[in-house]
Order: structure tokens, then sequence, then C-alpha cells
């Protein structure tokens, strides 16, 4: 039994009527354009555009205001990790919590998920209606197949433009393969906006707590190491600080810096300071210590006077002050400024705040007496791994022989003290920073520090042989930064050992830690790129829909029931079923008969 025509909406037949019967369409599309509004046919399109568009329309500003969500809030922002308030931990150890709450990361991905999977309903409820307006469009201008409109319903595209019949425009297949090729790509969208958020580790801006005070050490002018009147410990006392203090500041050295090549900022170390990264001080003295200048010295043996060149008999001994505790540091590759005095009973009982600006002699041994050499000299296996052996740098003639070993000089002009850094920033637990370019001023180590330096130097070169020190690309890098940072590790050390009688309080702000987004711009608007080929597929859709003599299908959901299909049966015969069934209204409601 073949079926009878399907009913048809009171709806449909309404617009039917007042679209065929008793206007001209297309005279009316054009009034509509110019005078909207004008006449109830105007109006009526103007609802069937709205209903139809309001999904594309949805779809763009849901896409746009998800980019800008990204782009304008999540871009460069901290969120929390664990909880939405976190807690942070003072100097004393205890637990207070953060002065404000924000989003966790989690709520950040949560989000974009809601908002993206939104965003997917949205257009599959354009992309759904549009496979049966471009469907309806094919069959009433070109023709379809019955399997090529299975593919279509089924899938949301068409493998290539449909072949024209004679008489009709070949342009409109074209089109409608267009609008449904360009809404393919959006399918794919998602991982390109997700994967364009990077989470790195951050901190949110310091601030400061209740009770935020910590103390810190400082060595004044009250703070000897040994009483004028008790001068005859002076030389167990310099022992005492080349053998153990110099070893301690040698450990300073490498928990501050440990294997960085940075020379351009001060810091300093302390050992009971427990605030998180990011924190900062409100003002604390750090050592300061900077090179302006290094002038090899090419002709030693010619240039030097004979107490620069004699290392054992004079220089040693200025370094050393005593025969006991180590050998000199020289002797050890260590590089050594070499002083014009020994050290005095003055510089431990009575020191002076100095602020150092000079020019002085540096020396450093590279390797051994080898006539069999063409410089005659073997230099040390260290020496030659770190690059101090260069010939664009160190040449054969600036090496000095002197008994059984090789040494270089050179003319060094530094500057030495301290300063006082304020909102100095924690970069660590026990370490803060700060700028190399601080004013420097006088300090009651700078002396001492000084006359250190090359035993601490030595203990560094143990750390650096063993691969747990810096690898410098250049010589002057090398000898600016272990002048430094020896210079430094001294300060440090002398004031944690003689620092505790004067303390110094200030305040400090805390940071908690956060995760920071990292948005790639380039892949959001990628992201947006590809969901706006959704709104030039609906504006070449509007196109096709407004040279067409027949009025768009503003819903689409039950477009199946208003199409009389009783000829597809007759003309396939393969699709017809043993039961056919039929849809009859019966009230207001939709009844399915069987025969």
């Amino acid at each position: 039994m073949k079926p009878t025509p399907s009913i048809r909406h009171n709806d449909y037949e309404y617009g039917k009527q007042t679209l065929y019967d008793s206007y001209d369409l297309r005279s009316e599309n054009e009034q509509y354009l110019t005078h909207p509004g004008r006449s109830l046919a105007g109006r009526k399109i103007q609802a069937m555009w709205l209903y139809a568009l309001w999904p594309l329309l949805l779809h763009g500003a849901l896409a746009v205001i998800i980019a800008a969500f990204v782009l304008a809030y999540v871009d460069g922002r901290n969120f929390n990790i664990s909880k939405r308030r976190p807690t942070v931990r003072l100097q004393d150890g205890s637990l207070v919590p953060w002065i404000s709450f924000a989003p966790l990361q989690s709520d950040i991905t949560t989000i974009l998920s809601v908002a993206i999977s939104i965003l997917r309903l949205v257009a599959a409820g354009w992309l759904g209606s549009l496979c049966w307006r471009c469907a309806l469009i094919l069959m009433e201008e070109v023709g379809i197949k019955s399997e090529q409109l299975h593919f279509l319903v089924s899938y949301g595209f068409t493998i290539s433009p449909l072949r024209t019949v004679a008489n009709k425009k070949p342009t409109i297949s074209w089109l409608v393969w267009a609008i449904l090729f360009l809404t393919i790509p959006t399918q794919f969208a998602a991982p390109v906006l997700t994967g364009s958020i990077t989470w790195v580790a951050g901190h949110y801006p310091p601030q400061q707590l209740p009770n935020s005070i910590v103390s810190t050490f400082l060595v004044g002018m009250d703070t000897p190491v040994i009483s004028s009147s008790d001068s005859s410990s002076f030389p167990d006392s310099v022992q005492h600080l080349r053998e153990h203090t110099a070893r301690v500041a040698a450990n300073y050295d490498f928990v501050t810096w440990g294997r960085e090549v940075r020379t351009d900022t001060l810091r300093r170390f302390l050992p009971d300071l427990g605030l998180e990264a990011n924190s900062t001080l409100a003002n604390i003295t750090i050592p300061h210590f900077s090179v302006q200048s290094i002038e090899w010295v090419k002709d030693p043996k010619s240039t030097l006077g004979v107490e620069q060149l004699d290392i054992k008999g004079v220089v040693c001994p200025r370094i050393t002050a005593t025969s006991n505790g180590p050998p000199c540091p020289i002797f050890k590759t260590a590089i050594s400024l070499i002083p014009d005095t020994p050290w005095s009973v003055q510089t431990l009982t009575a020191p002076r705040a100095l602020a150092v600006s000079e020019r002085r002699l540096m020396v450093k041994r590279v390797g051994t007496i080898d006539p069999s050499q063409a410089s005659g000299c073997t230099f040390d296996n260290n020496e030659t791994r770190t690059g101090w052996i260069s010939s664009n740098t160190i040449f054969d003639n600036s090496i000095y022989l002197d008994r059984d070993a090789c040494y270089v000089y050179a003319w060094v002009n530094y500057t030495a003290g301290a300063s006082t850094c304020y909102n100095c920033p924690v970069l660590g637990y026990g370490t803060v920073e700060g700028n190399a370019n601080l004013p420097m001023l006088p300090d009651y180590l700078t002396d001492i520090s000084l006359r250190l330096m090359p035993d601490v130097v030595a203990f560094m070169g143990d750390l650096k042989f063993n691969d747990m020190g810096p690898s410098w690309e250049k010589v002057e890098e090398d000898v600016i930064g272990t002048l430094m940072r020896s210079y430094a590790a001294s300060w440090m050390a002398l004031t944690e050992a003689w620092g505790p009688a004067t303390a110094h309080n200030t305040t400090y702000s805390i940071s908690a830690p956060a995760s920071r987004a990292s948005v790639n711009i380039l892949r959001v608007y990628l992201w947006l790129g590809l969901h706006s080929l959704i709104t030039l597929s609906g504006v070449l859709f509007i196109y096709v829909q407004t040279q067409l003599g027949t009025p768009v299908i503003a819903d689409t959901t039950l477009t199946a029931f208003y199409l009389d299909t009783g000829a597809m049966y007759e003309y396939d015969g393969d699709h017809e079923v043993p039961i056919m069934r039929r849809v009859e209204i019966e009230g207001d409601r939709l009844r399915l008969k069987t025969e």
C-alpha cells in the first residue's frame, strides 16, 4: 500500500498562503530589506529570520566572549592551587590565611570546558538545521539523489558539489557545498583553545601581614673579633678565619648562587630566614662588590716590581699572616688580589667602616713550568677545562714563570663595601637579591672581607673542580664572578659569626604561591578564526536563501512531516518497508498510524 500525502501544519499552511498566494515573495523581500516592518508579511519574514538565525548569532557572541575571557582575564593572572584562600607561613613558622580569595586552577579549566561544551551545543543547534535547509535548497534548485540526501543529513556534508541539470544555475550547488564545508574545521577547534594555556609556577604580589617582623644580623663598630688587650690571640684568630670561616663562606657561596653565572645582581644568604620565594624585606644590608675593568699584564717580568713577582717570599705572607693554618691559596690556583700589607691587629680589634674603590693587582697560578712547551708551561687540567688558557685572551708573553709554577697577572679596578636594599625580594629559602646598581656604603667588614677572599676562593675551587660551581664562558666573567662571590661569601660568613650581638629588625611582605596562566595568543586567535568559519557559512547561507523564491524554513524540527514524500516509495522501491507508517492529527496531538 502506498502512503498518502502527509499532513501539513496549520502554521505552515498560513505561511504558504501568505507568502505564495497573496504576495510576490521577491518584491516583499526587497521591500523588507529597504523598509522592514512596513507590512505584515515583512514582519513575519523578520520573525522567521530571527528564529532561524538566533543559534548562529548566539554562537558568534559566545565565541567572542570565551576568547575575551581567556585573553583579558586568564592570561597572566595567578590562580590558587589547592585552596581558594591559601595559607602562608610567617617567619616564626605560624600559618595564617591569605588576604583574599581567588579561583583555583581547576576552576578555570572547568569553566573553560563548560563554556566550550555550551558553544558546541549552540553550534549543533545551528548546524543541524543548516543541513536540512541546505538539503531542501538542493532538492528545490538542483535535485538530489536519495543516497546523497542520506549522506548530507547523516554527516552534515556533501562529498562534492552536486551536478546541476540543464537550465539550473551551477553556482547554487557550489555555494551550498562551500556552506557545509566551512563548518567542518570547527569540529576540531576545541584542543586549539584548551592547549593554549600553559600553567607555570607563580606568586601573588607580596603583602605585609600583621606581626611580620624579622631580625637580621649586622656588624657594627662595637663588634671586634678580639679585644685590644688580648692581641696575643691574633695569630690564632687569623688561622681560625682562614681555616673555618673561609670554609663556611665557600658553602655560603654555593647555596647562594649554585651554578648560576649571573654577575649583575647582589645577594645575601640568611640561614634562619624561612620566608617563601617572592616575599620581600623592607630593608636589609647586603654585600656589594663590583668590577669596573680588567687589564691583563702582557709582560709581567718587565712591567711589575720584584715584590709583586715574588709569590712565595712576599705575596703569600701578606695573605696568610702566619706560618700555621692552610697553605697559601695562590698555590691552589685561587684568584687572589695582592694586598699592600700583611694582616694587622687593628683589622680585628678596631675595624673601620670602609667603602673601597681602587686599582689592585691580581695573580693566579695556571700551571707548572715545562721547558718542552713553547710557552714554557704545562697548564693545569682545571684551567684548560674552564677556558683560562685561550689564545685570544691569555697570550704566551703574559705568563710569568716563577720557580716551579706559571702565573698570570691583571690589574683590576673594583669597588667594595655594602648597600641597603629596600623591598629586597626573596629568591628562595634564605636568599635575598638586590640590584647591582644600588648605592655603595661604607661597611665595617669591607677590609677583612677583602683579606679573606683568597682563602674563600681556594675552597670555592674545590667545589668547582667537582662540577658543583659555575661554568664561565669567558675568562673575564670567571674573574668578575669569582671576586664578587668570594667577597660576598666572606662578608656573609663574618656577619653570621660576629653579628648576633647586633640584631637589625625589619618588616617583610609575604607572598603566597600560585599557578600563573600563560596564554598563547596566536592559538586563541586561531580558535576564534575557526569558529568564525561558521559565521561565514551563515552569511553565505543568507545570501543563497535571499536569492531563492521560497521563504527560509524557520523551524526544521518537523521538516519531514511538512513534506509529501509518497513519490519516493514509487521511485525507490529499495526503501519500501512491509509496514507503512503515517502521521495524522487528532485534536492537538500527532498520532502514528500503521498500515
